[in-house]
C-alpha cells in the first residue's frame, strides 16, 4: 500500500494533536479562556504548546520540589494563570492558579462552573475513577485554584 505525501503529512498532524482523553474531560472543570492545557501534562510538552515568551518563571517559595511558570493575558476575564510543576521526574503540572482583575468575583466564577462548595473550607472536590483525576478548587485571595491529588497532594 502506497500513501502519498499529503496523507502522511495528515497522519503526521493528527498524530501530535492527540492530547489524553483525562485532559479533554477536565476542560469541564477549567474556565472559560483555559485550553491547551491539562493538569498531569508534563512541562517540556507544554513549553513546546507555548511560544517561547509566554511562560516565565516566578518565584513563589523556598519548596524547591516545585517550579512555578506564569502566563500573563490580556485577551481574557483573567489576568494571568500560574502553573506549579513538580520539579522532579516528568515534571508534571499538578495545580493552576487562575488570577482575577479586581472587578471580577473568582466566587462567582467558581459558583458558575461548579455549583455550592462540596467539600470541607468552602472547596469543591471532583473524582472521576474512569480517569484518575482527584480535582480540588479552591479560592484565594482574587485566584481560583484548579488542583489534581492524584498527581500531588497541595501544601
Amino acid at each position: 500500500m502506497r500513501f502519498s505525501i499529503s496523507q502522511v503529512l495528515l497522519c503526521l498532524v493528527i498524530g501530535c494533536a492527540v492530547v489524553p482523553q483525562s485532559a479533554m474531560h477536565q476542560q469541564k472543570y477549567f474556565p472559560e479562556g483555559l485550553s491547551e492545557v491539562y493538569l498531569g501534562m508534563t512541562y517540556e510538552f507544554m513549553n513546546k504548546t507555548r511560544e517561547a515568551t509566554q511562560l516565565e518563571p516566578v518565584e513563589w517559595s523556598a519548596d524547591s520540589t516545585l517550579l512555578a511558570y506564569q502566563e500573563v493575558h490580556s485577551d481574557k476575564a483573567f489576568d494571568r494563570v500560574i502553573y506549579f510543576f513538580d520539579a522532579e521526574g516528568d515534571q508534571l503540572l499538578f495545580e493552576m492558579a487562575v488570577e482575577y482583575p479586581d472587578g471580577i468575583n473568582p466566587e462567582e466564577v467558581a459558583a458558575k462552573l461548579y455549583g455550592g462548595p462540596n467539600a470541607d473550607e468552602g472547596e469543591w472536590y471532583f473524582e472521576d475513577e474512569e480517569y484518575g483525576d482527584r480535582l480540588s478548587m479552591w479560592i484565594n485571595g482574587q485566584q481560583l485554584v484548579i488542583s489534581n491529588r492524584s498527581i500531588r497532594t497541595s501544601e
